[in-house]
């Protein structure tokens, strides 16, 4: 987490570039640019520590991917590379003598969807078309459109979206997997409605997808109506005296239940690209309502505490985040007894805040 985020100031494209840094720097001395006894600890170094593990670079390493890598892990942001294209081409020089990429390159002698897809990009920008490609069909050539209506959407269809978009995210291909996702969810919530199961599951997939392919904006509003549509089904169901049951492989358990780790999400989202007060908000709604419908002692509200005590500790309050580690310290005491892993872990969060906060 770059200095900026911890301090809950604006994040930018050179946010990004401070993370490509602290891989770059793992990825050369075999050792993370910062460590610490706790996130608190971790959190203070980055804001503030200097990096003293750049002469574990290999020591045939050129001064000048050295200088790009203390570029990067500049504290300020303006003090960073101006992009990533500039990165990118001051990295570009050391990309030589590469050898075999198994599973990501085949041999020439073997098909590779990276390459053919390689070579149709290099054909858009060409000067001339190659003459070997095929002309594309004149207008009088295509087949008219069917007059045919389309079938309707069967649940099948949506198990081969699912099947495709889990090949694609195999292949790190999470832009492409959210397509196919995306293409079949809007269809399949006016044909089976927005909270049948199936549906349900492959709405959180698609949010899932676009979280883990690092686009937590795009994945924010889909998590967010998702988590609407369950609970209006989560009501009604509660007035009629059923359950709510979504099942499906995504959604374990209940349309509540789906509809919380939604909210989770959305608001891990925010926090991911900066928007703390944002995220706090979020998760202190649905600390409200787990109080709510299962108490304030309920030790399953422990974790969404901890996050939000995190997360105030990371966006500098201090005294609130002592506050909240303290109330889900306590809430676990009063459950379990002093003797649970978790009340050791939640106790030293504590111990690393000044005394004079933690009471």
């Amino acid at each position: 987490m770059a200095p900026e985020q911890i301090r809950a100031e604006l994040s930018s494209p050179q946010t990004d570039l401070y993370a490509l840094g602290c891989t770059l720097h793992e990825m050369l001395t075999g050792a993370q640019v910062f460590t610490g006894s706790s996130p608190y600890v971790l959190m203070n170094q980055q804001v503030s520590g200097v990096p003293t593990s750049l002469r574990r670079l290999p020591p045939d390493a050129p001064d000048e991917l050295a200088q790009l890598l203390a570029a990067l892990l500049a504290k300020r942001p303006d003090e960073r590379p101006g992009s990533a294209d500039e990165v990118y081409r001051r990295l570009l020089p050391y990309a030589t003598d590469l050898g075999p990429l198994p599973g990501a390159l085949a041999p020439p002698t073997q098909p590779s969807p990276v390459r053919m897809y390689a070579e149709v990009l290099g054909r858009v920008l060409a000067a001339r078309p190659d003459p070997a490609a095929p002309a594309a069909p004149a207008a009088s050539e295509l087949p008219a459109p069917s007059a045919e209506a389309e079938p309707t959407l069967s649940r099948t269809a949506l198990d081969r979206a699912r099947s495709e978009a889990g090949r694609l995210v195999r292949q790190s291909r999470f832009h492409q997997a959210a397509e196919v996702l995306a293409d079949v969810a809007g269809p399949a919530s006016q044909v089976f409605g927005p909270t049948d199961g199936d549906v349900a599951s492959l709405r959180f997939e698609l949010a899932s997808v676009l979280f883990e392919g690092g686009d937590y904006r795009g994945a924010i509003p889909v998590y967010r109506e998702l988590a609407t549509d369950l609970a209006a089904a989560a009501g009604s169901a509660a007035s009629a005296g059923a359950a709510g049951s979504v099942a499906g492989p995504a959604s374990g358990g209940s349309a509540a239940e789906l509809a919380v780790a939604c909210r989770l999400k959305e608001a891990t989202c925010h926090a991911l690209i900066g928007q703390s007060t944002e995220a706090l908000q979020l998760l202190d709604a649905l600390l409200t309502d787990e109080v709510r419908q299962h108490g304030a002692d309920h030790p399953g509200t422990f974790d969404l505490r901890r996050q939000i005590g995190l997360l105030q500790l990371g966006s500098g309050q201090v005294a609130a985040a002592a506050a909240t580690l303290r109330e889900s310290l306590a809430v676990l005491v009063r459950a379990y007894g002093p003797d649970p892993p978790d009340v050791a872990e939640a106790r030293k969060l504590l111990a690393d805040l000044p005394d004079e906060l933690v009471g």
